[in-house]
């Protein structure tokens, strides 16, 4: 074991105002990773060196602490006893799969591990040396910022955005207006990179990385895929921050196999008259309009923008390309319009088709990667067709098939908006659309009551007629309600328990008022125990709260519903109503 120099220690942690709770051990190595991660934590070379460290700065442990082998391991027995971890109940943990119960281990086999080895996985939860971990994602993260930087000193040599740094100029045209906001972009991302690598998030990574995790995480977590958080790092996102590499395939290969994709795109930007080829060998124009045909019957899309499309199909049927081109173009626009009126919004743009694309990126969540194409590439098509410059593939069939694949997918996103009315319309216009548990219910409540009020008008007699046929008339509400009876009795004795032994003394889910409760975590403290202690029960709450919205909410939402329903379901939750209250503020604080 390295030689440490204990003269130079500085004691900054007294054992004794950590209590004995799961709380205070994960602020014990939060405080401990903090300190240490602003100093040393990345600079040790192994796991012991780190050990003693930690050690060395608790009181009063410090005193007695001497850099051997067993003096470690009788202080870290101290601080596992005190955390209450250096004696643990038997227990048995079993690996069940196929049928077979597997013995990982007892708590027999816990205790027979050196202390040392327990306080480094029970109480700094550490597995690997922070300090490669670090120094591999600054490397990478720094080369990131060079990537940004390059594309930065690109957009400040053109011409407009040096008389926009100097002048103040305002974009004139499209292609400038462009590259102005590909120069803002490209500021944003070195500013999220700096401050990845400076303001903390690059160690709070290494140390996230280094982590022993005693539950099962996704291994994404671990793996990478979370390592910086800005987009430039991720090798698809180069058209994001580069104009000329904008993605122009993507999104029509939606549908193909992810193996299959890149393949395809370069053969789209070498060869698109092969690429249309084998498009076409997968998937048919026919099939094309079927699946546009689908999304029309869903989508709530005016009939003469539907009458349009089908004189789209008319042309390209008849090969009449420039005039499919020219209509096709109008509709890409018109069809943003038309989903523009079905989002809630206050920052929605009736401008130009630029303008449109920019408000509905909040509400597609694979707008980052797509809308790009929309937004900046077709604007300039559009513009030269409408000043009568042909490049002479207007006169063929391939760009007209571009655009036809523009169309459908962008009626597709239409069903994807994050919007009530086109999340209630699939739901009320698919067949096979099934409600399975009185959640489901409280979630279309929540949809409906998140409505525009002349959206709400227009839905509800399709909302009326679908709850009467999937709940009322075949008495489906009738067998949901009997089931959450059963499960309100059954759970909420130890959910009320659980609480109250978290917050003895202090607060109660039995006996304070919902205002108390409301009060008592007005304290940021208060809502971080919470989130610690009572995190397993997040599910409980959470169906709680949808419970509590189905009763504050059936009255007005379900047609037509007969006395004795109404009284089933006053008997299932007005008892209970004061728990379910509560259960959603605190559903609410817990997200």
């Amino acid at each position: 074991m390295k030689k440490q120099n204990k003269t130079t220690a500085k004691v900054l942690f007294n054992l004794d105002d950590y209590k004995k709770s799961v709380w205070d051990l994960d602020r014990f190595r939060k405080d401990f990773l903090a300190h240490l991660g602003n100093n040393k934590l990345f600079e040790y070379d192994n796991l012991d060196e780190i050990i003693y460290h930690s050690l060395e700065m608790l009181h009063p442990i410090n005193k007695k602490l001497k850099n051997t082998e067993k003096s470690i391991e009788q202080m870290a027995g101290v601080v596992l006893d005190h955390f209450r971890h250096k004696n643990i109940k038997e227990a048995s943990i079993y690996r069940i799969g196929d049928g077979v119960k597997e013995l990982v281990s007892t708590s027999k086999d816990i205790m027979a591990q050196p202390y040392k080895k327990r306080y480094l996985e029970h109480i700094l939860r550490l597995k690997k040396v922070p300090k490669p971990i670090y120094e591999d994602l600054k490397n990478d993260a720094e080369t990131h910022l060079l990537n940004i930087n390059q594309n930065i000193q690109y957009y400040t040599n053109l011409k407009f955005i040096k008389e926009f740094k100097e002048k103040d100029k305002k974009p004139s045209n499209h292609s400038e207006r462009t590259c102005l906001d590909y120069y803002f972009r490209c500021n944003e991302e070195q500013q999220k990179i700096i401050d990845f690598i400076f303001g903390g998030g690059l160690k709070e990574r290494a140390i996230a990385k280094s982590t022993l995790y005693p539950i099962s995480i996704p291994t994404s977590f671990i793996l990478g895929h979370y390592d910086f958080p800005y987009y430039s790092a991720y090798e698809y996102s180069r058209g994001y921050f580069n104009h000329n590499l904008i993605d122009k395939c993507g999104h029509r290969l939606t549908e193909f196999p992810m193996d299959n994709e890149n393949s395809m795109e370069k053969l789209y930007e070498s060869d698109k008259r092969k690429f249309y080829k084998l498009y076409f060998r997968k998937y048919d124009k026919n099939e094309v309009f079927r699946e546009i045909d689908y999304h029309l019957s869903l989508l709530p899309l005016s009939t003469d923008r539907k009458a349009i499309i089908e004189e789209l199909k008319y042309l390209i049927n008849r090969k009449r390309w420039i005039s499919f081109y020219g209509l096709a173009l109008s509709q890409i626009e018109g069809i943003f319009s038309e989903m523009l009126k079905y989002i809630n919004s206050n920052k929605i743009s009736e401008k130009s088709l630029f303008y449109k694309v920019n408000s509905l990126r909040d509400f597609y969540n694979l707008s980052t990667y797509y809308f790009d194409y929309f937004q900046y590439h077709i604007p300039e098509l559009r513009n030269k067709y409408s000043h009568g410059v042909l490049d002479g593939g207007e006169k063929e069939n391939l760009n007209s098939f571009d655009l036809l694949l523009d169309i459908k997918f962008l009626l597709k996103v239409f069903t994807e908006l994050e919007s009530p009315y086109i999340r209630l319309s699939n739901i009320v216009l698919k067949q096979d659309y099934q409600i399975n548990t009185i959640d489901d219910v409280s979630i279309m409540f929540d949809l409906i009551n998140a409505l525009k009020p002349e959206h709400r008008k227009e839905l509800k007699e399709k909302l009326d007629a679908f709850f009467k046929m999937q709940l009322i008339e075949n008495c489906h509400l009738e067998y949901l309600l009997y089931s959450v009876s059963e499960d309100i009795n059954n759970r909420a004795n130890s959910l009320k328990e659980a609480f109250d032994k978290t917050f003895a003394g202090k607060v109660s889910l039995s006996e304070s008022s919902y205002i108390e409760m409301k009060e008592y975590f007005n304290d940021e403290k208060n809502i971080e125990i919470l989130n610690d202690e009572m995190r397993m029960y997040d599910t409980q709450f959470e169906n709680y709260h949808l419970f509590n919205v189905f009763y504050k909410n059936y009255n007005k939402k379900l047609p037509k519903l007969n006395v004795e329903l109404r009284k089933l379901i006053e008997k299932v939750f007005k008892t209970d109503f004061d728990l379910l209250n509560k259960s959603s503020l605190l559903f609410s604080l817990m997200k």
